[in-house]
């Protein structure tokens, strides 16, 4: 009896694993999908220069959304290799439309994406309106 207990124990232990492996599996964003625009607050020019961005957010003033405070995005590095976020430093700038109380991007990786805004409570004081371009640049190891 022992036996056949252990046997099925096994046997859910192997289905879980095995559920396990591949219920988590997708195919996921293209590594290198080229962007000419971002929507989001208008048409956005973008420019990255030594990784590939996987998808951009715009980020924008709670209460006036024409208010654009920043940007949310994911990395890789070019050709699909996996980009050290812990070690790489990206900057942001945003140019053309209207700049509003000098707003400058500070960027900071967590929680799996990169964010680059104008500082907690800002994004009414500091915004751009109408910007026409996002510049990304990324030095950082590839693993």
């Amino acid at each position: 009896m022992r036996n056949m207990i252990q046997l099925l124990g096994g046997v859910a232990v192997a289905g879980v694993v095995a559920a396990g492996s591949t219920a988590f599996t997708a195919a996921g964003l293209a590594g290198d999908t080229a962007f000419t625009k971002v929507v989001g607050g208008g048409k956005l020019g973008l420019t990255v220069e030594g990784a590939t961005v996987n998808y951009v957010i715009m980020l924008s003033d709670a209460g006036d959304a024409d208010k654009i405070s920043g940007i949310e995005f994911t990395l890789t590095g070019t050709g699909g290799a996996t980009l050290d976020n812990a070690t790489s430093t990206v900057t942001a700038a945003m140019t053309g439309g209207t700049p509003v109380g000098t707003p400058t991007l500070t960027c900071a990786y967590a929680t799996s994406k990169w964010t680059c805004d104008t500082g907690s409570g800002n994004s009414a004081t500091k915004h751009w309106l109408a910007p026409t371009g996002l510049t990304i640049s990324v030095v950082g190891a590839v693993t």
